[in-house]
C-alpha cells in the first residue's frame, strides 16, 4: 500500500450525504474513512461487499368490496396481474374472506399467510 492519498470527486444527492454523514459520525468516523473501508473491502474480496437486490415485490394484496366474493374468475384476474409483476405470493381479501397464495412458477396452491422471513427467502 502507497503511503500517498489521492482526492476522488463523486455527486451524490445531498440529503443521502447529509443522512450518511450522520450514519457514519455515530459509528465513530467520517465520510472519507467510511468510503475507504468500503473501497478496501471491495479490493480485499474482488466484488462489491455486499448483495445488492433490485426492489422486487413480495406479494399482491388485493382488497375486494365485501359484495365481490373470492371466486376463481377473481383468483385468476390476480394471476393475471402477476405475470408482470412475478411475485411469490397473492392475497385476495373482501372483507369476510381471505385467500392466501402461494405461487411457483405456472402452478399455485392456497397457503396460510407467509412470515416474513418466508418472505425474503422467496426473494
Amino acid at each position: 500500500m502507497s503511503g500517498t492519498t489521492t482526492n476522488i470527486c463523486i455527486r451524490v444527492d445531498t440529503e443521502l450525504k447529509s443522512q450518511a454523514e450522520t450514519l457514519f459520525s455515530e459509528l465513530g468516523m467520517n465520510l472519507t474513512t467510511a468510503v475507504t473501508v468500503f473501497l478496501r473491502q471491495a479490493v480485499r474480496e474482488s466484488r462489491i461487499p455486499f448483495e445488492i437486490k433490485s426492489l422486487q415485490p413480495l406479494m399482491i394484496i388485493e382488497c375486494k368490496a365485501e359484495t365481490v366474493p373470492l371466486t376463481q374468475k377473481t383468483l385468476d384476474q390476480a394471476i393475471t396481474y402477476n405475470r408482470k409483476l412475478n411475485v411469490p405470493y397473492l392475497i385476495l381479501h373482501n372483507g369476510p374472506q381471505t385467500l392466501t397464495v402461494a405461487i411457483d412458477g405456472n402452478s399455485y396452491h392456497l397457503t396460510g399467510l407467509p412470515r416474513y422471513s418466508d418472505l425474503l427467502r422467496s426473494e
